[in-house]
C-alpha cells in the first residue's frame, strides 16, 4: 500500500495492488472512511509477473494524505504513542498491513530421567516486518514503556526480480514477540482493532492455545492451521479468476466501507479509474 500526493495540494491518493481479497477488504474498510467520496475504486489489472490481480485507489482528503505521508519514524510514533489505546490501534494496523501471526510447532531434544527424548513445543508468535528498521525500533521502544518487549533481527533480503530496476532489494527486518505472558496481554487488545480476517483467526487460535482452551496437540493444531490456509487460498484463487473475467469485460467496482459494492464499466482501458 502506498500514499502519494503533493504537499499543499489536494491530490492525495492511497493505492494498493494485490491478489488477496482479504487485503482488499482491509483497504476498503480503512480508506473508504477516509476518502473524499466515501468509497474506494477497485479494478482488475494484468502484469507480466503475477498476471491478473486487483488494484484499488482512494482519493484522500488533504489533511489525511499529509498525515499518512509522514516518513520520519520518530514523528510517526510521537503522534501514535501518546496513549496505549492509540499505540494499540497503530500496531494493529501495522500487523494488518505488514504483520503475521505464527503458531510454530517444533521438536527439541530434552533429557528426562537420564534419557534423551524429543519433546514437541507449540509456540504462538507475533511478528511485524519492514525494510525500515527505524520505524520498528520506535514501535519497540514505545511498547517497552508498557512492559511489552519485542526483539528485532534481520529477516532476509527479497529475491531480485529480473524485470525490476532494483537489482539489490533492501534488507527486511523482523520485529517479533513470543513471550507467553506478553502475548496473553497484547493479543486481546490488538484484536479490538485488527481488520485482516486471516490474521484475526490465527490470533484467536493462538489465544485459545495460550489459555488452554485448545489442547496442545500438534496434529490438531496443524489441521486447524491448514483449514485457515486453505480457506483463504481458495478465496484468492477465485478472486484471480474473477479479475481475469472482469479485465476481459472491462468491469470495475466501487466499494464502500461496509463492503457493499457496485459493478461499473471501465470507459477507457488506458485510464482504468475513469468509470
Amino acid at each position: 500500500m502506498t500514499i502519494h500526493g503533493t504537499p499543499g495540494r489536494n491530490d492525495w491518493k492511497a493505492s494498493l495492488s494485490t491478489t488477496k481479497p482479504v487485503m482488499m477488504r482491509v483497504f476498503a474498510m480503512t480508506f473508504g472512511k477516509l476518502s473524499k467520496c466515501g468509497y474506494i475504486r477497485m479494478y482488475p489489472s494484468k502484469d507480466e509477473v503475477t498476471e491478473y490481480k486487483w488494484r484499488a485507489q482512494a482519493r484522500l482528503r488533504k489533511e489525511i494524505g499529509e498525515l499518512l505521508s509522514i516518513k520520519d519514524p520518530k514523528e510517526v510514533l510521537r503522534r501514535y504513542s501518546i496513549s496505549r489505546e492509540l499505540l494499540t490501534a497503530f500496531t494493529a494496523g501495522f500487523i494488518d498491513a505488514e504483520g503475521s501471526i505464527h503458531i510454530v510447532i517444533t521438536k527439541r531434544k530434552r533429557v528426562r530421567g537420564g534419557k534423551v527424548i524429543r519433546v514437541t513445543f507449540i509456540e504462538p508468535r507475533l511478528a511485524m516486518y519492514s525494510t525500515d528498521r527505524e520505524i520498528l525500533e520506535e514501535i519497540r521502544k514505545a511498547w517497552a514503556k508498557y512492559g511489552i518487549y519485542f526483539h528485532i533481527r534481520i529477516c532476509g533480503r527479497a529475491t531480485p526480480n529480473s524485470k525490476s530496476k532494483i537489482k539489490k532489494p533492501p534488507i527486511t527486518w523482523k520485529m517479533g514477540l513470543q513471550k507467553i505472558s506478553a502475548l496473553k496481554r497484547l493479543l486481546p487488545e490488538l484484536l479490538r482493532y485488527m481488520k485482516h480476517e486471516e490474521r484475526i483467526e490465527k490470533a484467536k487460535l493462538a489465544l485459545d492455545i495460550l489459555h488452554g482452551r485448545i489442547p496442545k496437540d500438534a496434529k490438531l493444531i496443524r489441521e486447524l492451521l491448514e483449514r485457515i490456509k486453505k480457506k483463504y487460498k481458495e478465496e484468492r484463487d477465485r478472486s484471480v479468476e474473477q479479475a481475469k473475467e472482469d479485465f476481459m469485460n472491462r468491469h470495475a467496482y466501487i466499494i464502500y466501507p461496509d463492503l457493499t459494492y457496485e459493478k461499473v464499466k471501465i470507459k477507457d482501458r488506458k485510464r482504468k479509474t475513469n468509470f
